[in-house]
């Protein structure tokens, strides 16, 4: 029967077309390659396959061989893995809203107690821009009177010894000072330490 009926009604004069350019002997950039087409299943079901495509010339005149791959469950994964990633990113953005937003001071930090976002409510606690806050500053912004009670504290934390918490104050560049109170949990994956989230409430 003719290949024709293995695609869509929509897909044959392009399948005839090509199959003819083959047998003219004129290149064909299906040859050589995998294509994703629509194949057409014989109770009318469109799938979607994968189709490699080889022609060779012998006595007996041009031929031509095909291979096609049912790739249904695969298409289906790749789309699960869009879906999730869509998920994924509208997470993000419903999780930034709400960190903006929020009164209470939200800050992360890597494994090693190394701020790597801070959101508005925590800056203006500690008095810093975000910059300033991943490049060390939300260290240097803790009052000196307090620095060594906060660093014992957060060396705890990294080493698993018991969460970061307590009360300290901030010094502001313009000399304010402000009371804060923190407390931290640490963010686990696979059984390790990837990083701490911390509440910083003024």
């Amino acid at each position: 029967q003719g290949l024709a009926r293995l695609v869509p009604e929509r897909d044959r004069l392009a399948l005839r077309q090509g199959l003819l350019r083959v047998q003219a002997g004129l290149p064909a950039h299906a040859l050589g390659q995998a294509m994703q087409l629509t194949g057409l299943h014989a109770d009318g079901r469109e799938f979607p396959i994968e189709l490699s495509l080889a022609s060779w010339d012998s006595a007996g005149g041009r031929f031509c061989s095909g291979i096609i791959r049912d790739i249904t469950e695969r298409e289906r994964a790749a789309q699960a893995l869009r879906d999730s990633e869509q998920a994924a990113r509208e997470a993000e953005r419903q999780l930034q809203a709400v960190l903006r937003a929020s009164p209470v001071g939200v800050i992360f930090t890597d494994a090693q107690g190394q701020l790597v976002y801070g959101n508005p409510a925590y800056l203006r606690i500690a008095g810093l821009s975000l910059d300033e806050a991943r490049t060390g500053g939300w260290g240097r912004a803790i009052h000196g009177d307090d620095a060594a009670q906060v660093d014992q504290a957060w060396q705890q934390a990294i080493q698993g010894l018991a969460p970061f918490a307590g009360d300290y104050r901030y010094r502001h560049a313009d000399g304010l000072i402000v009371w804060s109170r923190s407390v931290s949990a640490a963010i686990v994956e696979d059984g390790q330490t990837t990083g701490f989230v911390a509440i910083v409430e003024e």
